[in-house]
């Protein structure tokens, strides 16, 4: 329970930090952080209350309508990762040459492939807009990916409508961020079960 534990903190920490990464290295994000970004600097809010008003209206929803199961991971996300971004976006400064700026890029997908895979072999529950795709497949009996998909789709659509930082990063991010989670979740996996 503990390592379980241990690896939730780890991961939504590290969450926060690849996030406050790849907005600092102003090249495009990926489409929940653009939806995000935008709408804070529509509302005047910091990004981190953003993440966490938005965690907690989909948390909401999944729970009061949808029926998902919320666990300690679902509520710690909806609470922590919106402070760990606000604090990393106070340090993190942004990179001078644009070589750093796709170094930073790149270490940003890294970190969070690495932290959605501590957060997932935690297993304390789904995030908040996790646990709403969830519901609406269920519901609507349609593919878990097809959900995913056109609800990124719809955050991307209205976060780019409110000036938020689509580019380069943003497809970068799309292309990359599947095959570094897998490689991190093997590594876990292959922990637990040693041949």
């Amino acid at each position: 329970m503990m390592r379980r534990l241990i690896n939730l903190l780890l991961g939504l920490m590290l969450f926060g930090l690849g996030i406050a990464l790849i907005i600092k290295a102003n090249l495009g994000a990926d489409p929940w952080t653009v939806f995000h970004v935008g709408a804070a600097r529509y509302c005047g809010f910091r990004t981190g209350t953003i993440v966490q008003l938005t965690g907690a209206g989909f948390m909401l929803v999944s729970w009061g309508v949808l029926r998902q199961p919320v666990g300690i991971g679902s509520i710690s996300n909806m609470v922590l990762v919106g402070p760990f971004i606000d604090i990393f976006l106070r340090v993190i400064p942004s990179p001078i040459w644009s070589w750093l700026s796709i170094f930073q890029l790149f270490t940003a997908i890294v970190v969070l492939g690495l932290a959605t895979a501590l957060y997932i072999s935690a297993n304390m529950g789904a995030g908040p807009r996790d646990s709403f795709v969830i519901g609406v497949a269920s519901l609507s009996g349609l593919s878990i990916k097809y959900v995913r998909l056109g609800f990124e789709a719809v955050a991307l659509t209205c976060g780019y409508f409110l000036s938020g930082p689509v580019g380069f990063g943003t497809v970068i991010f799309a292309l990359t961020i599947g095959p570094v989670m897998q490689y991190f979740l093997e590594r876990f996996q292959s922990q637990k079960n040693p041949s």
